[in-house]
């Protein structure tokens, strides 16, 4: 039975979205979303938030690829420093 899901944008980014399970907060990126479609599209792009319904099936697979951002490094790692 389709359940709803929740997307919104990953801020900074044009191509990422997040919702949260079971506490998680998951990013992903938009063209893993399935149920898009130019409604659900505007409404993202206007409100900044959509809610669409999955499968569980659909919800797992998204979970499965979780984009994982790399640290942001600080200024010091930048100028070739090492933290210590």
């Amino acid at each position: 039975m389709p359940r709803t899901l929740t997307l919104t944008w990953k801020a900074g980014s044009m191509d990422h979205v997040h919702f949260t399970h079971l506490g998680e907060q998951h990013t992903v990126r938009l063209r893993l979303i399935h149920r898009l479609n130019a409604h659900s599209l505007n409404a993202l792009y206007l409100k900044g938030k959509v809610v669409l319904p999955v499968t569980w099936e659909h919800r797992r697979a998204l979970m499965a690829q979780t984009y994982l951002p790399r640290p942001a490094l600080s200024s010091w790692e930048n100028e070739g420093g090492a933290l210590g």
